[in-house]
């Protein structure tokens, strides 16, 4: 098989990372979940001075009310 130079470089790492990345997802269910704007924007700051985001929020949450 020949090597064509194209320019581009194949990064196995990088690769690597993004598969297994899609592999974990896989297992993932979406829900689409309508909330107010203002409710969303107050969350959202909330959320940037905590260095969080709303997927860690709403997992720490779930997981919360499941051990109840």
């Amino acid at each position: 098989m020949a090597f064509i130079k194209s320019g581009k470089v194949f990064d196995k790492r990088k690769h690597y990372g993004k598969m297994k990345q899609m592999m974990e997802n896989m297992d993932i269910v979406q829900y689409p979940l309508r909330i107010p704007t203002p409710l969303h924007h107050q969350v959202r700051m909330k959320l940037a001075q905590d260095k969080m985001n709303l997927r860690q929020l709403l997992i720490c949450m779930l997981l919360n009310y499941v051990e109840k």
